[in-house]
């Protein structure tokens, strides 16, 4: 079953920090930087507090815990003007008590011109470079009870198993990697007020904690050097607001 909702997306600010424990080539697993999702490629991919559909596969694995039914998300993009496709597709759907969702991302160039090493000579046939991630995630949720009256908190938090697969010519490679995240949701309004539609009128506001590539993500290749590329593991933090006014709907982040 598919819904549209109408929302209104006002950037506000977005806060990001890196950290990696490994060295990395410049790079590896670059295709994953890519935004997937239209929400979140019109944010500029300022999306961990907001991810709240399938694409959370990708975004950060908490937000399927906001998951009210199951859901698809799919996008297909051509890239330096066909060159290039980028492809993502995932499916989620929420259980009694966890939520589960899978992922595919792709990003391929097909009929790369084959030259020698001989100057000015024609192509000599093509070849394609195709990189691929695959994605499981689980995700939970429960209610935390704040001191001093406040409104009860929601804390979402998942994580992912990705599994990374490159094609370059006759040349493969293969990774391993591991993200986690976290979503706070505190609905705001008076200390100690009930639920009420006269309280959720102030909205609410999400804060969000993703670390991508834990530990970092070797992709090895099955080169006569055993070449390796490594994702460093990186850390993303952001905060969002949403208006308890259904007239606006409005998200700040």
């Amino acid at each position: 079953m598919f819904s549209v909702t109408r929302t209104i997306m006002l950037p506000l600010a977005a806060l990001a920090l890196a950290a990696g424990s490994l060295p990395a080539e410049q790079y590896g697993g670059e295709f994953l930087n890519i935004p997937v999702g239209a929400r979140a490629y019109g944010l500029g991919g300022a999306f961990g507090p907001l991810a709240d559909d399938a694409s959370a596969v990708y975004w950060n694995p908490a937000g399927l815990a906001a998951l009210a039914r199951p859901e698809i998300g799919v996008t297909h993009t051509e890239l330096f003007g066909g060159l290039a496709v980028h492809d993502f597709i995932a499916a989620a759907w929420p259980l009694p008590r966890l939520a589960l969702g899978v992922a595919w991302v792709r990003l391929g160039v097909d009929d790369i011109p084959r030259f020698s090493h001989t100057v000015g000579t024609p192509p000599q046939g093509s070849f394609g470079d195709n990189e691929n991630a695959l994605f499981a995630s689980a995700a939970s949720a429960r209610g935390l009870a704040l001191p001093g009256g406040l409104r009860a908190m929601t804390l979402r938090y998942g994580g992912s198993l990705k599994v990374i697969y490159d094609k370059l010519d006759d040349k493969q490679a293969t990774g391993l990697g591991i993200d986690a995240g976290l979503q706070a949701q505190l609905p705001l309004g008076r200390p100690g007020a009930r639920p009420s539609p006269e309280a959720s009128r102030y909205g609410a506001v999400t804060a969000s904690l993703v670390a991508a590539d834990i530990g970092g993500t070797a992709i090895s290749w099955n080169t006569v050097r055993e070449h390796q590329d490594v994702r460093a593991a990186s850390v993303r933090a952001g905060i969002a607001y949403a208006l308890g006014i259904e007239a606006l709907r409005a998200t700040a982040t």
